[in-house]
């Protein structure tokens, strides 16, 4: 959904600007049915995750991995902001940052492990219906 209008500023700042805008809706991507994918040089792990967000755009939920020598499930926090969106584990150890598709319905992009033996960079794709 896109908005558009016009603006006229009256007053002391900036006053007698004036234009047009246009602004676009941007879906939250709260759900309990994301599933998705990592890749990085040391091959490839799935997960499933479950996120609500606020009125914010705080993030919070759970990520639950299949395949990973180091751990099996985290609990994550973060935000989005427009289309951007911003993950990052209770311990410090995992962090995400990826973009959504404009229905919110994937997000893809980098992550990293930052410390440990699973220490690794890679990239990230997540879905739901």
């Amino acid at each position: 959904m896109t908005m558009t209008g016009t603006y006229n500023i009256s007053g002391s700042c900036d006053g007698g600007d004036h234009g047009t805008f246009s602004a676009n809706f941007v879906p939250d991507v709260e759900s309990s049915q994301w599933s998705g994918s990592t890749a990085s040089s040391n091959g490839t792990l799935t997960f499933t995750a479950s996120l609500t967000e606020d009125s914010q755009g705080r993030l919070s939920g759970s990520m639950v991995f299949s395949g990973s020598p180091c751990f099996s499930q985290m609990t994550v926090s973060g935000k989005q902001a427009g289309s951007v969106v911003q993950l990052s584990d209770s311990q410090g150890l995992f962090a995400a940052s990826g973009t959504t598709s404009n229905n919110a319905l994937t997000v893809s992009g980098l992550y990293s492990v930052i410390s440990g033996p699973c220490q690794e960079d890679g990239t990230f794709t997540m879905s739901r219906p």
